[in-house]
Formats: C-alpha cells, structure tokens, sequence
C-alpha cells in the first residue's frame, strides 16, 4: 500500500498541545506534525478548557498561537482531540486542572503531562489522577513518541 493510500486509509490523530515556553512549543508542535499528527497548540490552560468548552463556556475557539499552522477554526470540542499533551506548571489554569477537566468531561482522551525536573514529585499525583503517561523535561522525541505510542486511542 502506498503511502498516499495509506494516509487516506489511516486518520490523523489530532493533538491538543498546551505549552507556555513558546520555543518549546514550537518544537514539540514541528515534531508532531512531522510524525503525522494534526496539532492544535496553544499557550496556556485557560484557552485549552475554551477550546474544548470544559469548563462550560461555549466562547469561541482562541486564536492560535503563532506557531501553530494556518487552518480553519476547528470546532471547541473535545471529541475532535484524539490526546492532550500539556505541561504541568503554567500560570493560570494549570495542567492538573486542565488534567481534571478532561477527566470529568472525556474520560476517553488520554492526557500526557510534561514535567520541569524540580516538579519531579508531582508524577504520582498526576498519574493517580488520570495522566496516561508523564514525562520530565528535557525528554528525547523518541521518549515522546513512545509515550504517545503507548497512549495512543485505536480509531474507529
């Protein structure tokens, strides 16, 4: 099978990427899309729990961040995200309580959390909420693709 075919044959997987460092970001969003993932990224919690309306609120989808590839609006809802990948210290809304929400409104979509290694100690308590898998920066992308591959949802 070609791969053309096989990009028609096998969906995208879409994931919403919540990062503050801008830089990082950038380069996590650039890895994923270059792995054949369709990134939606943005740079704090707050516009991640608008954009999948978790938090109530029906308000419009955030502008994305610069880094992020031009494409129409996508619809603010978490059944269009097939797994968040967030970090774990961001001011505002953070990434427990962006962990938590995806937790009470979709259970199904499973949450990667990205670590400082000062924060370290703060694994189990993710992982005891529902992280599916957790990580410590700085991380290899190939300990990223592993962790997305062990997470992963089977399309339907």
């Amino acid at each position: 099978m070609s791969l053309a075919t096989l990009s028609r044959v096998v969906p995208r997987r879409r994931v919403l990427l919540v990062e503050d460092d801008a830089t990082l970001r950038g380069q996590l969003a650039l890895a994923l899309r270059s792995a054949g993932y369709d990134v939606i990224d943005l740079s704090n919690g707050q516009d991640a729990l608008h954009f999948t309306s978790w938090n109530g609120d029906a308000s419009p989808s955030p502008s994305p961040s610069p880094s992020a590839s031009p494409s129409p609006s996508p619809s603010p809802s978490a059944l269009d995200v097939d797994m968040i990948i967030t970090d774990f210290r961001m001011p505002g809304v953070d990434g427990l309580e962006l962990l938590g929400a995806a937790r009470g409104s979709e259970p199904r979509v499973p949450v990667v959390m990205l670590f400082d290694a000062t924060d370290a100690d703060q694994h189990e308590l993710a992982a005891g909420l529902g992280a599916a898998a957790v990580l410590t920066k700085p991380f290899g992308m190939p300990e990223l693709m592993q962790a997305l591959e062990k997470v992963t949802l089977p399309q339907s």
